[in-house]
């Protein structure tokens, strides 16, 4: 039965676009860096995570939003005081609603369906949230779809992305079996990475209502819900309702009594991402750096004083720096008001807040230093986060993936930790190793994998969790003279690769604009073009359809076949490529049998020659990889070996 005064606040909704911020994100994953703040008010490129949010809800056309937030709401609340958001003048309205005794999203809608302040459909999303589109498109669908299905309740806008896609979370995948005409959701089911699920079960009579489905794990779910007042009001009959997907979505879906819809809208070419974790909070940073979540990029989001300007090298800088003339600044970095950077310090792919002062001698790689750290001279910070007022002392190590808390101090080699700042170490600092608290783990969370955490950490080793295959293989001696770890890490060089390509997929680049990307990654990155050989090949291979190898093959061959011939320059380049495709197919089974018609394109696209083949395949090494494989090309081989006895005999008559 719908509330009372539903028909009153229904017609305002008509004319007033109203949306909730999620302030909470219930769980621990950013710890020890939330111990004091909650995670929207975390900085992203030095601003606040909830301004992204409230951006987005603004170009959508949102009139009137809710935070509704619980823990250190008080915190929030004065945030939402005192910034843009709370002037007289703001486009957009902005309140808070705080509720001390909420500890899920079903909790969170169940109180906003208790105190009646919404009136029609709404736009629900968390704060933590970074998208460059408008909801337009979305808001007419819902609405037009609501006028022929009475019992249409939610659309999830979901973003459409491969596979590799950084910003993906890796620990839990979703499956949609949507309705191929009316894109309504009939199926949901969550696919944690571990343990790993074979299997799907979908109901028989799913296929009597729908005669074709698609099916998608290739979505990104922000959990960007356009929602009815139905939505709270369910949460409130049914208490067992948590997590809007795995309880709620879910439930709907199977439900025999509820005769409710719920469809997706899917986006395909717009930024959306969720910084539900270090490892996608990373992706989020590096992204908005490359600009390619323009227009929320760092000089549009307005933020305090704050200026950025972007100089030529793709570095963001405040005011009021001081840099030492023998510093080297790469790209991908920014350096926020008052930083100090000392002589002969090297900074790429780092955000580093305001008032930072980093000694001489430093190396800042891939890391995150929030405002006010204090790092000394010799030291080096590796894929790292350092929280506000984190001092290193001279000569200290802070190794990939460790996360320092606020104010701590270390004066040891920090190796993968997280530290708060709890109490004092005499020796060594302000600070000890994070472990959690017990009352942050509820006790079903005891029975999680815990890979399925470790796989969403800052800098974690996909490889170490046989979560995909690897990307690399064995190099020869001649080939090892790159040094990509001297100025960006090879697991930020694998990334910077795979994402180069694909964007030049996504958004259909040229050949040529591809491969001067690349050129230019290798140059910044001080690698070679094996290794550039050596991860576009796997990337390549990758995005070709097994399931429809024939016609795949020859798309993805004909269109970057060539962006491959380019990073091709000599007789013995093209036999290493030839030996890096044979290492990888040996290595994964789903691509095997790609081998031979792969090299077979590679030829007849004058990525390698006839020579090259043929000297590959008489090598021992070939043999030693794989011999099935290197036997797969021996008709080819015969062939390429009598054509060219023809050629020489037609030559001498």
């Amino acid at each position: 039965m719908p509330p009372k005064g539903a028909s009153s606040k229904a017609l305002e909704a008509e004319e007033v676009l109203q949306a909730v911020v999620l302030a909470d994100s219930f769980d621990d994953r950013f710890k020890p860096l939330t111990v004091d703040r909650p995670r929207c008010l975390l900085p992203l490129c030095n601003v606040p995570l909830i301004e992204y949010t409230l951006e987005f809800l603004a170009l959508s056309g949102v009139q009137r939003t809710f935070v509704f937030c619980q823990s250190e709401a008080a915190l929030v609340r004065d945030y939402l005081h005192r910034c843009k958001w709370g002037k007289k003048n703001s486009r957009m309205e902005v309140q808070t609603i705080v509720s001390q005794e909420c500890y899920s999203i079903g909790d969170a809608m169940r109180e906003l369906d208790a105190k009646q302040i919404i009136g029609g459909d709404f736009i629900l999303v968390s704060g933590d949230l970074v998208a460059n589109f408008s909801l337009e498109e979305a808001l007419k669908a819902h609405r037009a779809r609501k006028t022929t299905d009475k019992n249409a309740i939610m659309t999830m806008v979901l973003r459409s992305a491969s596979p590799m896609h950084k910003t993906r979370d890796l620990s839990s995948a979703a499956l949609f079996a949507l309705d191929a005409q009316s894109n309504e959701c009939v199926h949901f089911e969550t696919l944690d990475a571990f343990p790993r699920k074979n299997q799907v079960a979908l109901d028989r009579e799913i296929f009597k209502k729908h005669l074709e489905l698609d099916l998608r794990n290739d979505l990104i779910d922000c959990q960007i819900d356009i929602c009815t007042l139905e939505v709270p009001a369910l949460f409130t009959e049914n208490f067992d309702y948590q997590d809007i997907r795995r309880d709620f979505v879910h439930g709907v879906l199977t439900s025999d009594l509820l005769d409710k819809t719920i469809y997706a809208h899917v986006i395909e070419d717009a930024y959306a991402a969720r910084a539900t974790g270090l490892r996608i909070y990373d992706a989020i940073s590096k992204n908005m750096l490359r600009r390619w979540t323009y227009p929320m990029v760092p000089e549009n989001i307005a933020y305090g004083d704050t200026v950025f300007r972007l100089t030529s090298n793709g570095c963001y800088k405040g005011s009021n720096i001081q840099m030492a003339r023998s510093c080297r600044i790469g790209a991908n970095v920014m350096l926020g008001d008052g930083c100090v950077i000392g002589e002969n310090v090297r900074i790429d792919n780092a955000v580093l807040g305001n008032n930072c002062r980093i000694g001489s001698n430093t190396r800042i790689s891939g890391s995150y230093l929030w405002s006010g750290v204090t790092v000394g001279q010799d030291s080096s910070v590796i894929r790292s986060i350092l929280g506000d007022s984190v001092s290193i002392h001279d000569g200290v190590i802070v190794s990939a993936g460790s996360v320092l808390g606020s104010g701590v101090r270390r004066g040891d080699i920090c190796t993968r930790d997280r530290v708060a700042n709890r109490l004092l170490t005499p020796g060594v600092g302000t600070g000890i190793t994070w472990r959690g608290d017990e009352d942050d783990v509820d006790s079903d969370d005891e029975e999680v994998d815990p890979r399925q955490r470790a796989i969403t950490e800052l800098a974690s080793n996909l490889a170490g969790f046989d979560y995909e295959e690897g990307l690399t293989s064995e190099s020869s001696d001649e080939e090892s003279d790159s040094d990509i770890s001297d100025i960006g890490g090879e697991d930020e060089f694998n990334y910077e690769v795979a994402q180069t390509f694909e964007r030049a997929v996504e958004e259909k680049h040229t050949v040529e604009v591809a491969a001067l990307e690349l050129n230019t990654l290798r140059m910044s990155y001080n690698a070679n073009y094996h290794t550039i050989r050596q991860l576009l090949i796997p990337v390549l291979l990758r995005h070709v359809d097994m399931s429809a190898m024939g016609p795949s093959l020859k798309k993805m061959m004909t269109t970057w076949a060539p962006l491959l011939g380019r990073m091709v320059h000599s007789d013995k380049d093209q036999v290493d490529a030839l030996f890096l495709l044979q290492e990888y197919c040996a290595h994964s089974e789903l691509h095997r049998k790609a081998f031979f018609p792969t090299v077979r394109y590679f030829y007849e696209l004058d990525v390698v020659e006839e020579d090259a083949v043929v000297a590959w395949y008489g090598s021992p090494r070939a043999l030693s990889i794989d011999k099935m494989l290197r036997d797969a090309v021996t008709p080819f081989v015969q062939w390429l070996q009598e054509a060219d006895e023809e050629d020489s005999d037609e030559d001498s008559d």
